[in-house]
């Protein structure tokens, strides 16, 4: 004759349940700390590629104070097209140039996956830097103080606009003393973005 006492059933039911939600909460504690550290470790690495970069990209021996090395940078990569010298607000980073404007958003300069990407030229921009309006790209990294153009958002305040309104940008054929006269949040699909135009006037 069997038995089935409902009461234990339903006890070591409720128990197999409890098991289950412990298990599946550990297994999510253990993705969100791997993920946290992966995020640390990949911020880490390219940090350090970062500066060795820099590194390399300046002319030890030039009085000029800063120069860019271009023998170094080329042959690290081919893409690079021009240096942009930013001190004020701590930006120091080659440019790329490349047909896709994707590759070099989650790619660094060693061409290897990198969630923080590089600096590049908008694919339909002149890589001489001959165009109109050359729009040159750079993540800004949510929840850190600096990296790439993070930095950037310091030139909301008034002061800072004032006083850190002139970069360079360093090209192997010519150099740029680049003058800020405007600072916004936009669109893509804005102005500013726009790279052809019929004429000067047009411009």
């Amino acid at each position: 004759k069997f038995v089935c006492n409902t009461e234990d059933y339903r006890m070591s039911h409720d128990e197999i349940l409890r098991k289950i939600v412990i298990l599946i909460l550990v297994c999510v504690m253990v993705f969100c700390g791997y993920k946290i550290w992966d995020e640390h470790h990949q911020e880490s690495v390219n940090n350090e590629k970062v500066e060795t970069i820099q590194k390399l990209a300046n002319k030890v021996s030039s009085d000029k104070g800063f120069e860019p090395n271009w023998n170094e940078l080329q042959a690290l990569n081919s893409d690079i097209c021009a240096y942009l010298y930013y001190p004020r607000l701590s930006i120091s980073f080659p440019v790329a140039a490349t047909n896709s404007n994707s590759y070099y958003l989650n790619h660094d300069l060693y061409k290897q996956y990198n969630i923080y990407g590089s600096v590049f030229l908008d694919k339909d921009c002149s890589m001489f830097l001959s165009s109109k309006n050359s729009i040159i790209y750079g993540h800004s990294i949510i929840g850190k103080n600096d990296g790439m153009f993070t930095t950037i958002k310091k030139l909301t305040e008034q002061n800072n606009f004032d006083s850190c309104n002139r970069f360079i940008l360093y090209t192997k054929e010519q150099n740029y003393l680049c003058e800020i006269f405007s600072f916004q949040y936009t669109s893509i699909k804005s102005e500013p973005y726009r790279i052809s135009f019929s004429d000067d006037e047009d411009f």
